[in-house]
């Protein structure tokens, strides 16, 4: 039995979660529609701005038109006053504690109204950057409302999906999707580019000093950098989605079943320690109990060869039904799991009786 892994969604912290929703209760208003909640006041002659609306159960508007496609999307100014919005228009300002904060909007408008992906506001608050999806990174003047500079773009094109600035604010990274760049804020100038991830960039930081940048990738480590040089300091293991890890022990263990005679026994033996490790490393959580009839199908495997390790299957599917006798599983995988372990039980004793193959004792004996 190989259960099957369930799909994932990240959590997002439940204001911003809160935030999300408002915004994607929008709809095109016809000739014919009634709009029943008031309007924002104008703030721009942007074309598309009379196509949208309140919704009727809306708490109030974060920008509008599409999103930009992820909590990198969002920023808060240092002073925590200001909420930046990014969407297909542009970027939509909002005074979170003000009394028109559901209406009081500030839009930064290109003429371009390129998608804006990411969002970073510098230290002192004074510049929002903005990453495009077509690879370049705005400079916003927040209290004029202008545009200072367009960065030159990443090339090959791909949208800058995240933004930090250094503690002092002097420099600027971007990341797309293999690549992160070094910027210098007051001349504009291009300081180093990064090389070394294989795919999209999705987090990056800088040391409180602002020598050492880190940064993340999907599927990859975290990766320190020296920012004067750009160079690649180190590589940072990071603990894998518990997820992952069973995935990827689940086709080693598919893989080994195919193996050639000559190396299968070595080959289930390995996939045994990769469950045994999941099963410690993670106990008490779904994958550790899925893990130990894992173990007792691999034991199985090797029991075709050796009747030693009947017992060993036999241990590992007892293990899993002596955590739940006295409440069952609340997870669907596991009590799915739980029930064939117990249906092994019965027909390996069964099996053992019939062939004189004795029971292991409490002491190791058989």
């Amino acid at each position: 039995m190989y259960a099957q892994v369930p799909r994932f969604t990240p959590q997002l912290p439940l204001r911003l979660f809160i935030f999300i929703i408002t915004c994607l209760s929008v709809e095109t208003v016809s000739s014919h529609s009634h709009v029943a909640a008031p309007q924002p006041p104008p703030v721009t002659t942007h074309p598309d701005i009379h196509k949208w609306k309140w919704s009727d159960d809306a708490v109030f508007r974060l920008g509008k038109s599409a999103m930009g496609g992820s909590d990198k999307a969002f920023a808060v100014s240092p002073d925590e006053k200001h909420l930046a919005v990014a969407s297909g228009i542009s970027i939509w300002i909002h005074d979170i504690y003000g009394v028109e904060a559901a209406r009081g909007l500030t839009l930064l408008n290109d003429e371009h109204s390129t998608l804006i992906k990411s969002l970073a506001y510098s230290p002192d608050g004074l510049i929002l950057a903005a990453g495009t999806a077509h690879g370049t990174v705005q400079l916003w003047e927040i209290k004029s409302q202008r545009l200072l500079d367009s960065l030159i773009r990443h090339e090959p094109a791909s949208a800058v999906d995240t933004l930090t600035f250094s503690p002092d604010g002097n420099t600027l990274a971007s990341g797309t999707k293999d690549e992160i760049k070094l910027w210098d804020v007051e001349t504009r100038g291009h300081i180093a580019t990064l090389q070394e991830h294989k795919l999209r960039i999705i987090s990056m930081a800088f040391s409180p000093d602002g020598k050492t940048l880190a940064s993340r990738a999907e599927r990859d480590n975290v990766k320190l950098w020296e920012v004067a040089t750009g160079k690649n300091l180190t590589a940072l293991k990071y603990p894998r989605h518990i997820a992952d890890v069973y995935i990827q022990a689940t086709k080693h263990f598919n893989t080994a079943k195919l193996a050639a005679d000559d190396v299968r026994k070595t080959a289930i033996e390995d996939v045994i320690a990769e469950f045994q490790d999941i099963i410690k490393t993670y106990a008490g959580m779904k994958y550790s109990d899925l893990a130990l009839v894992q173990v007792g199908e691999a034991y199985m495997i090797l029991a075709d060869e050796e009747d030693k390790y009947w017992n060993d299957a036999l241990d590992y599917f007892d293990k899993l039904w002596g955590k739940y006798t006295d409440a069952p599983p609340v997870d669907a995988q596991v009590a799915k799991a739980l029930r064939y372990a117990q249906s092994q039980v019965a027909t390996i004793t069964s099996f053992m009786e019939s062939n004189n193959i004795h029971r292991r004792t409490a002491d190791g004996a058989e």
